[in-house]
């Protein structure tokens, strides 16, 4: 259920993102989100983990 209400409001910000500055943006931001998950993954896997 919280898994579809998320999704549900990423769909809406979404549309008002696009709304209000084009969907040029929303593809841009789309596809930097991975990059930039991807990029802190690989930073928190350097980090050492105390035991």
């Amino acid at each position: 259920m919280i898994w579809q209400s998320a999704r549900l409001i990423s769909i809406g910000a979404g549309a008002v993102v696009a709304d209000a500055f084009g969907i040029t943006l929303v593809y841009y931001l789309t596809g930097a989100l991975p990059l930039i998950a991807g990029t802190v993954g690989l930073l928190m896997a350097r980090i050492p983990t105390s035991n």
